[in-house]
């Protein structure tokens, strides 16, 4: 699965999210959707290292240390969600995804695109 499939997997939780929220089932949804996006994280963040290793990508430590500030986030909203209204986790969810994918993940595809990865 690539890396774009993978992202699309995160902002198809927030997606899934927002439908319960319209239909007032938002709070329930978000034991679920913690769950997947902490599993689904797990596997991207790999993929991503890896990448970032093998090609010797210079930002590859503090792009890292921007994942492990991201799991470390996950987890605290995991401990707090049921004291968190289900539109704060969205919006933060959508925040963090959208600055981490525009950002880190943009320079990361311009390295790799340069390398012929594609």
């Amino acid at each position: 699965m690539s890396i774009n499939d993978q992202h699309g997997i995160f902002f198809d939780c927030l997606r899934r999210l927002e439908e319960a929220m319209a239909a007032g089932r938002g709070a329930s949804m978000v034991p679920l959707l913690v769950y997947e996006l902490s599993k689904s994280l797990e596997m991207h963040f790999g993929s991503e290292e890896r990448l970032m290793q093998s090609y010797s990508y210079p930002l590859r430590d503090l792009h890292a240390l921007e994942h492990r500030k991201a799991q470390r986030h996950l987890k605290g909203l995991a401990r707090h969600h049921y004291q968190t209204a289900a539109i704060s986790i969205r919006d933060d969810l959508r925040d963090w995804l959208e600055a981490h994918v525009n950002d880190w993940d943009s320079k990361l595809g311009v390295y790799l695109n340069a390398k012929g990865v594609g």
